[in-house]
């Protein structure tokens, strides 16, 4: 995905409240993701975990996390 321009992250920041430096981040950490996920030795080898895994998938975003915690899953080879 392409950084969205300064303008419409300060949109975003203005509609919600947050900085729009850490919105760049949180938007970049999600591309990251997106990634991870689409990568199947990467999504079947590491696991999304800690507070962004919670804010992303169950409580909406409305406090931002600017890290990705990971755990290796996968075998010892």
């Amino acid at each position: 995905m392409a950084a969205p321009s300064a303008q419409t992250l300060q949109r975003i920041a203005d509609d919600t409240g947050h900085q729009a430096g850490t919105l760049e981040k949180v938007i970049r950490l999600l591309d990251i993701l997106q990634e991870v996920a689409g990568d199947t030795i990467l999504s079947e080898r590491l696991a999304l975990k800690g507070g962004t895994a919670l804010n992303v998938f169950h409580l909406g975003l409305d406090r931002l996390s600017v890290d990705i915690d990971l755990n290796y899953i996968g075998a010892l080879e």
